[in-house]
């Protein structure tokens, strides 16, 4: 008898091990671009949280960029641990382990242990690829985690039940756009989740989900209130627009952007 309980949990060990095991990979195949020079977009990046942190207003003249806040958090958080090029390459690290870690976690939960074991060695290798820049810590990369983490947040929450999961589905699915606007593509993943799973309570737990998600949101936009809601509209939004439209990038920024 002890034996047989004793195997299913047994059973579980090499495939947990496996992706852990990724999660290392993960590591050591992007540890030796951390010396590597900086990208355009990460110096540029790197320049503005930085001017950010010394007192200039973001969205202003001293500190613009097209890129939602959440980025420029990552990237201040980074600074303060350092000011060299492995500085930020350590958020790719890092990100690029919990990516891999959290697809293990969504194949365990959507097809078993094995399934997820695969998925975290897949993109352990294939997600540094220099071809896609997968080393360099960009909007992309960024956004990738907190809509990886929202998609295995609902799929646990479907096999739980349990509301913290719901909560943390929402609040991840919300910070993706915020790393990158194009990140809101987990938030529509978790909350086709959450309505399929929902069965009679479905308007209940996508209220709640939704409810969290606009948590980050909300706090962006009140942000963008703070430090110039135009400014703040035109850098995150208009400027794309603009741009999709055939008009010149710096003529549209320079006549923009007020003082």
């Amino acid at each position: 008898m002890g034996r047989s309980l004793r195997f299913p949990a047994a059973r579980l060990v090499w495939p947990a091990a496996a992706i852990g095991a990724s999660g290392a990979g993960a590591v050591l195949l992007r540890v030796p671009f951390m010396h590597v020079g900086l990208g355009p977009d990460e110096g540029g990046y790197a320049y503005v949280a930085q001017q950010w942190a010394r007192g200039a207003r973001l969205y202003g003249p001293g500190a613009w960029v097209d890129r939602p806040q959440g980025l420029m958090l990552a990237y201040r958080f980074l600074l303060s641990v350092g000011h060299g090029p492995w500085a930020i390459r350590l958020g790719a690290v890092l990100f690029g382990t919990a990516i891999a870690l959290m697809l293990g976690a969504i194949g365990w939960l959507l097809k078993g242990p094995w399934t997820g074991a695969a998925a975290a060695a897949i993109y352990a290798v294939v997600g540094v690829g220099p071809h896609v820049q997968g080393f360099t810590f960009n909007g992309e990369l960024a956004a990738t985690l907190p809509a990886t983490g929202a998609i295995a947040a609902s799929l646990a929450w479907r096999r739980s039940g349990s509301p913290v999961w719901l909560v943390l589905a929402g609040l991840a699915a919300g910070t993706g756009p915020l790393m990158k606007q194009s990140g809101f593509d987990g938030l529509l993943v978790a909350a086709c989740v959450v309505a399929a799973a929902s069965g009679p309570g479905r308007w209940r737990h996508l209220g709640v989900f939704t409810g969290a998600a606009l948590v980050p949101i909300a706090s962006s936009a009140l942000h963008g209130l703070s430090v110039g809601w135009s400014n703040y509209w035109f850098a995150v939004v208009g400027y794309k627009l603009s741009a999709a439209s055939g008009a010149r990038p710096r003529e549209v920024i320079a006549r923009r952007i007020d003082d």
